[in-house]
């Protein structure tokens, strides 16, 4: 009986060679396959890490927001606690709603060293702080301050109130910059609330 010469070819085995460079070509691929998931992997981290960012530096800018809109325009806002880099921009600000003694001078205020923003609803009264931020895992908040508003003319705008804060990820998403150094996420956030006008 004769073998079809298909058929003998096909029980054929392949050679060292062919299994070496088809072994070879399967690794590079497959590494190819591991660095795309590899990056798709830290570039979803980076947006997560981000976003997370911008929701903290908007909750926290809503706080203040809302607070600074009680306010009264007509009670003077006292600005404290200089930064060391530029004298008109203050990490703590005395506020109050209306005319003293009905209503109480209140404190927003940002600690550097615990990196915590607390408002005091009476400077008067104490234990009565509450948290409006504090650091997080992956959510810090590095900086805060508060800055005058000036009119078109140059003069002070009582009216307004400027504030900067900054937040990042604590290095959380792990990205490096160079071969040691690690990046954070941060995101920085400057705003003007009006004030009451009674």
């Amino acid at each position: 009986m004769r073998l079809h010469p298909s058929l003998r070819s096909q029980s054929a085995g392949h050679t060292l060679v062919e299994i070496v460079i088809s072994s070879l070509i399967a690794v590079v691929v497959l590494g190819f396959l591991a660095v795309a998931v590899l990056q798709g992997t830290i570039e979803q981290r980076q947006a997560l890490s981000h976003t997370a960012l911008e929701i903290e530096a908007g909750i926290v800018s809503d706080k203040i927001a809302g607070l600074l809109r009680e306010m009264s325009v007509t009670e003077s806002v006292i600005f404290a606690d200089p930064l060391p880099s530029n004298p008109y921009c203050y990490r703590r600000i005395i506020v109050a709603r209306g005319a003293a003694p009905s209503f109480p001078r209140e404190v927003l205020s940002y600690n550097p060293t615990t990196l915590i923003l607390t408002h005091d609803p009476n400077k008067n009264a104490s234990g009565d702080e509450r948290v409006l931020s504090r650091p997080g895992l992956a959510n810090v908040m590095r900086e805060l301050y508060f800055f005058p508003s000036f009119a078109n003319d140059g003069s002070s705008d009582s009216t307004a109130l400027n504030v900067c804060l900054q937040v990042d990820d604590n290095c959380y998403t792990g990205r490096r910059d160079g071969a040691s150094r690690f990046r954070t996420n941060t995101v920085t956030r400057t705003f003007t609330v009006k004030m009451r006008n009674k």
